[in-house]
């Protein structure tokens, strides 16, 4: 599979889990700012830019653009549209995305959009059915006694 340009409805899904990391919690921080409704534009915009960043790296931009849904994006003309609801999965899956497309220049490591989805991920992994009640240590005992582990997963 190749980088491509995600579309701006990836980027808000992804911004609109921020914003909701931070309802009843510790929130999502971004360039040392909380992510909320505010702000969504511009942490939006600069997941974007990130984007176009490992892309270009990647793929030099040719006369028709940058692969993805909108070959030439404009980060600046970037504007949120909130989803009002997102689930476990699809958070996680969403970021794997877009680290993906995301990944291929050299300032990845060190990036606000990297750390950004570390946390989101960390946060949301949390909020899993059965999280809560999984072992912090595993031990095998443990689990034979939660009934999670029978004799013929282990052969």
């Amino acid at each position: 599979m190749s980088a491509f340009i995600l579309g701006t409805d990836h980027i808000d899904y992804l911004v609109s889990a921020a914003v909701g990391a931070g309802i009843g919690g510790h929130g999502l921080y971004w360039d040392g700012e909380r992510v909320e409704w505010h702000n969504a534009d511009r942490v939006g915009a600069a997941l974007l830019r990130e984007n176009i960043a490992s892309v270009s790296f990647r793929y030099a931009p040719h006369d028709g653009g940058l692969p993805g849904p909108v070959p030439n994006p404009v980060p600046e003309d970037y504007g949120y549209q909130p989803f009002l609801r997102v689930e476990t999965a699809q958070v996680l899956k969403a970021i794997d995305c877009y680290e993906y497309q995301s990944c291929e220049h050299p300032g990845w490591k060190d990036s606000e959009a990297r750390r950004f989805c570390d946390v989101l991920r960390r946060r949301y992994s949390a909020t899993m059915p059965g999280y809560d009640d999984a072992l912090w240590e595993v031990s095998r005992p443990e689990l034979l006694k939660r009934s999670l582990l029978t004799h013929r997963q282990c052969a």
